[in-house]
């Protein structure tokens, strides 16, 4: 018996034929020649996996809605340090009279 790597494109083919249910599994086994067991893994985990594409989705706006909290409270911190270097400068000019 020898051990078979699938790719990852052929697992999701066969696991969307079976969620399509136009064959059965075992039909689909057949044309395959891949045992119905591991069809139905992988049917399984594309149907438990549907649910983590959208939670991608929300995490990524999550995060670049941090990010740009973050970048403009770094711009007000600049904008307060460069008010106040002209301010020191300033005075200081007037101190060395």
């Amino acid at each position: 018996m020898t051990i078979r790597i699938h790719s990852a494109k052929m697992k999701a083919e066969v696991a969307l034929l079976a969620i399509k249910n136009e064959k059965t599994v075992l039909e689909i086994s057949q044309d395959y020649k891949i045992h119905p067991s591991l069809i139905n893994k992988w049917k399984s985990e594309v149907i438990g996996g549907l649910s983590t594409i959208f939670e991608k989705d929300k995490a990524k706006k999550l995060y670049i809605q941090e990010r740009e909290a973050h970048i403009e409270m770094i711009e007000k911190k600049l904008g307060q340090i460069v008010i106040e270097n002209e301010y020191l400068k300033k005075n200081y000019a007037r101190v060395q009279k």
